[in-house]
């Protein structure tokens, strides 16, 4: 006389639970992390176009000899304003002395919510001019920070007097200005 009832396979309830109950402690532990890391990579997006607005402007001065600027855009007319912020976006473009519009290069829209960028010396409020030789007329930086309610993130742009453009340092030591 054997046993006529079929043998199953499966977990048990217990089984269950300790998988589940192991895998809440194991994410609870690892999405903060991946938040930051999602924060950061963010902040780099937003540093890295910035920079590249930066070089493309250098650049563009040493291929037409002339002096071309970054400056921050006013919305509305497509030109340059000194009353607008970086973060409401930037338009790289040919500074010529005649009389009429000046060549556009490039135009970059407005940055996120909770992103700002700002300059640390008078110079870079609102603009950055590059000669024809590749120099900027001062050295300095803009800060771009991210700003929320939770978490706080920046990054430095160094534009240097001779036109070197770099992006330093790391995001944890949060500038006063970006409050």
């Amino acid at each position: 006389m054997g046993n006529d009832r079929p043998h199953l396979r499966g977990f048990t309830l217990i089984e269950v639970l300790i998988t589940i109950g192991i895998a809440g402690i194991l994410s609870s532990v690892a999405l903060p992390a991946m938040f930051d890391m999602i924060k950061s990579s963010q902040m780099s997006t937003q540093a890295n176009d910035i920079h590249r607005a930066f070089v493309i402007a250098r650049s563009e001065a040493l291929k037409r000899g002339v002096d071309v600027t970054v400056c921050t855009i006013n919305t509305a007319q497509n030109n340059c304003s000194n009353k607008s912020g970086w973060e409401n976006g930037w338009i790289i473009r040919e500074v010529v002395t005649v009389v009429g519009v000046d060549p556009i290069v490039s135009i970059h829209d407005a940055l996120p919510d909770n992103y700002t960028i700002h300059g640390t010396t008078d110079d870079f409020e609102s603009n950055v001019v590059f000669t024809p030789s590749g120099n900027t007329k001062s050295s300095g930086e803009l800060i771009v920070c991210y700003n929320s309610k939770v978490d706080s993130h920046s990054r430095t742009i160094a534009i240097g007097r001779f036109g070197k453009v770099s992006i330093k340092g790391s995001d944890r030591k949060i500038p006063t200005s970006c409050f």
